[in-house]
């Protein structure tokens, strides 16, 4: 009886071991092989910021100097970068998306975009370059304080790129530019389409 019941038991301890080996790729293909995309940017030819007067505001008055401290202009404020999306893995990316957060003040312009037919292959990036602007209305005295490397705009600034392995399992990368901080939680696709936009 004891040398049966053995006998059961290494039968299924072979069963067990066998489903494991024949199993393990096939998991280890679509969950563990999968792409790292980092995301990062920088000064675009080592320009950063434009700043252009494009007038004084309306409440000027005219019968005094327009340089005093208290007195306000509109500025046209551009910054230029690039953006680069590199593929920090050794498995291809496919299906690349990019989308980024709704922003309420200014115009945030990629000059390209991004070819979802076309994959990303390892060690390989993609260099976009993009611009902000926007019109702030600054007093003489504070003309020193407008921002300079970047906009403040970019501490609410997220981008999400979207991208899947060769089995179509999908997979994140989010992209805070306030702290250049980078995270690979799975983001739903109910929760993209709510908060992000391309």
């Amino acid at each position: 009886m004891e040398t049966q019941t053995i006998q059961i038991i290494l039968s299924l301890s072979i069963l067990i071991l066998g489903f494991i080996y024949f199993i393990f790729p096939f998991i280890n293909n679509i969950f563990f092989k999968r792409p790292y995309l980092v995301i990062e940017f920088e000064p675009n030819k080592g320009i950063t910021k434009q700043m252009e007067m494009i007038g004084h505001a309306p409440n000027t008055d005219f019968s005094k100097p327009v340089n005093l401290p208290n007195n306000e202009n509109d500025y046209n404020l551009n910054w230029k970068f690039n953006l680069i999306i590199r593929n920090n893995s050794e498995y291809t990316a496919y299906n690349v998306v990019m989308y980024r957060n709704a922003i309420k003040n200014g115009n945030l312009d990629f000059i390209s975009q991004i070819n979802r037919n076309k994959p990303l292959p390892a060690h390989q990036e993609l260099v976009i370059p993009f611009t902000f602007s926007e019109i702030k209305r600054v007093k003489n005295k504070d003309i020193r304080n407008i921002d300079t490397k970047e906009p403040d705009i970019f501490s609410k600034l997220e981008l999400l790129i979207n991208y899947t392995n060769y089995k179509q399992r999908r997979f994140n990368t989010l992209y805070k530019f306030k702290n250049d901080e980078l995270s690979y939680k799975k983001i739903t696709t109910k929760k993209i389409k709510s908060k992000w936009e391309k």
